[in-house]
């Protein structure tokens, strides 16, 4: 419980606090990278979701590949979303249809290109 209520914390503090605008891209990323750090979600960012393994024929999948598999997809859901409430609403739009990897690999090049 104490968790929750430390982490709701951290992330309503950098919901307040940081709004991507696009000039502060990499105050905005910094910061994400230290909630992400506490929360030990920063590898999840740092690499697109793995494809799922399909198994042989007439095999199935074991259990621990598929949950490894699935706490990705939502810990990359989790991330998405917060990127998205820490955006400019115009930033939003265009990244909404993005995972969390490719969300920061767009603003990564979109910010290089405004640094030329």
């Amino acid at each position: 419980m104490t968790t929750t209520v430390v982490n709701n914390s951290l992330f309503r503090t950098f919901f307040e606090k940081q709004k991507l605008t696009g000039i502060n891209f990499m105050e905005w990323y910094r910061n994400l990278r230290i909630v992400l750090s506490l929360e030990d979600k920063l590898p999840f960012l740092k690499q697109p979701i793995p494809d799922m393994p399909v198994p042989p024929a007439e095999q199935v999948i074991p259990p621990d590949v598929l949950n490894t598999h699935t706490a990705w997809v939502k810990a990359s859901k989790e991330i998405a979303g917060l990127m998205l409430m820490t955006m400019d609403p115009d930033i939003q739009k265009n990244l909404e249809y993005l995972g969390a990897y490719d969300m920061l690999k767009e603003q990564k090049t979109f910010y290089a290109q405004q640094a030329d």
